[in-house]
């Protein structure tokens, strides 16, 4: 059900094939503090990376990289997943990516806070019914892309905040 892939720098966490599986802090969090961490130090490797799995949830965490700067994993990835969904959590850079999906079905992030990945907040591919929802974005850098859609179905970003400092703008 899990495994450590090795990548450049260290390993990252694969979890694979598991169905409804919740990570969730039993104490109470929000987005902007959430109460348990789940981090990783390798800046070549994705901090989660989810492979085949359905009905999966994580509430009130907090999940990036231990340090800022140069990286080239990701936060989350999913692959081949459907009904996944995040709430009330932090994704944070280093990161490259907050979230990317790859033939995935049903994936929801609501409440929650996205920020400081150097290239885009979501990366989606093959997918549908991706749903970004009441979150706020926090560009906190020069990100090349917000969202990038590519063979997607039924995707919608809404209600969310979008900031890089004092200037937020609703999308």
């Amino acid at each position: 059900y899990y495994y450590w892939r090795e990548t450049y720098d260290g390993y990252e966490l694969v979890i694979r094939n598991v169905t409804n599986l919740s990570i969730v802090s039993e104490a109470p969090s929000t987005a902007e503090a959430p109460a348990v961490l789940l981090l990783t130090e390798p800046r070549f490797a994705n901090v989660l990376y989810l492979e085949s799995c359905q009905g999966v949830g994580f509430s009130g965490l907090s999940v990036g990289h231990i340090e800022g700067g140069l990286c080239s994993g990701g936060v989350l990835y999913l692959s081949s997943c459907d009904k996944v969904s995040v709430d009330n959590c932090k994704l944070f850079g280093c990161g490259t990516v907050a979230l990317q999906c790859h033939d995935c079905d049903g994936v929801l992030v609501e409440n929650s806070l996205l920020t400081d990945c150097s290239n885009s907040v979501l990366y989606a591919r093959y997918s549908r019914a991706i749903v970004i929802r009441s979150c706020d974005i926090d560009l906190n850098g020069a990100m090349p892309y917000l969202f990038s859609f590519s063979s997607c179905e039924d995707s919608i970003i809404a209600n969310c905040s979008i900031g890089g400092g004092n200037d937020g703008q609703a999308l």
